[in-house]
């Protein structure tokens, strides 16, 4: 669950000096266009008129334009890559994150007790059962979207453990154990990110 957003008044106070600025700009070019390029009111006379202008008064213009041009588009290039970074953190959660996760805490069961087993609950075991189920095929489907550190650990756990329904085996056990680890601890890394990435929209 990602927290939710608290203001930052610095943030806020920086976007405001901007939009201001954007408005003042804005101004100066609106008057420059009503008091020195369009006194006319014939196409002709404008036209005429801006032919004539001092070019100093043209240049700031076509500055403060730019400027205002390239403010906005760096505005829009910015929040669309966080958006992009946003939606592929979400996506890596969703389709790979959380169903693996729900796959180790629910349909496998580690009991500690005594001597450690870990039981496999018969719907993972068998092809057919396993195929049809959701979360074991989200993070089949979408392996690619783990991090790399994780991939070892995802593999081998994949290949050894669901050879068998229940298994003493340590190395099974420490395979399950690792792999648990590693995905709890890129699930709150995610998190953090998603909670950064949306506090800095």
């Amino acid at each position: 669950m990602i927290e939710k957003k608290t203001l930052d008044f610095r943030k806020i106070g920086v976007n405001l000096i901007k939009y201001i600025l954007l408005i003042v700009a804005f101004v100066l070019v609106a008057n420059i266009l009503v008091h020195v390029v369009l006194p006319s009111v014939t196409y002709t006379g404008l036209l005429m008129h801006i032919m004539n202008c001092d070019l100093p008064v043209l240049e700031l213009s076509l500055v403060i334009i730019t400027a205002i041009y390239v403010i906005l588009t760096h505005h829009i290039v910015v929040q669309g890559a966080t958006d992009r970074k946003i939606a592929f953190a979400e996506r890596k959660l969703e389709k790979f994150y959380y169903p693996l996760f729900n796959l180790l805490e629910y349909d496998i069961i580690l009991n500690e007790g005594g001597r450690p087993q870990l039981r496999i609950l018969p719907k993972l075991i068998y092809v057919k059962d396993r195929n049809s189920h959701k979360n074991y095929n989200d993070c089949i489907t979408h392996q690619y979207l783990m991090n790399e550190k994780i991939e070892i650990s995802f593999k081998n756990f994949f290949k050894e453990v669901y050879r068998t329904q229940t298994t003493e085996d340590i190395k099974h056990i420490d395979l399950y154990k690792k792999l648990k680890h590693d995905v709890e601890t890129d699930i709150e890394i995610l998190k953090d990110e998603l909670n950064n990435l949306v506090k800095s929209k």
